[in-house]
């Protein structure tokens, strides 16, 4: 899901609401996916802060966005979330067992 608290073009007022309303549908989300098989679902929320930690990177989380709009995810944003999705793949051993098979 969209890390709305952290886009720099919103408001605090947006960021909260939109915020609120994006955990609530991500955790309805996971609970459809656990009673799905062979759905899955990488609910791990999104963070600059903690990609920026995990993959030790040295950015700013004002990096993640777009210099045009501040809205937008830039190259480094979208090349850390194929990072995450793919070791969330990876990571995951049903996946892994359907891909090795």
């Amino acid at each position: 899901m969209p890390p709305v608290r952290e886009i720099p073009a919103f408001t605090s007022l947006i960021k909260y609401i939109m915020g609120n309303l994006i955990d609530a549908y991500s955790y309805k989300l996971a609970k459809y996916v656990k009673k799905t098989d062979n759905v899955f679902y990488c609910s791990r929320k999104i963070s600059y802060r903690d990609y920026t930690k995990r993959y030790k990177l040295n950015s700013h989380p004002s990096d993640f966005f777009s210099n045009e709009d501040k809205f937008h995810p830039s190259k480094l944003a979208y090349e850390i979330w194929a990072k995450d999705v793919s070791d969330f793949i990876i990571k995951n051993k049903v996946i892994n067992n359907v891909l090795h098979s």
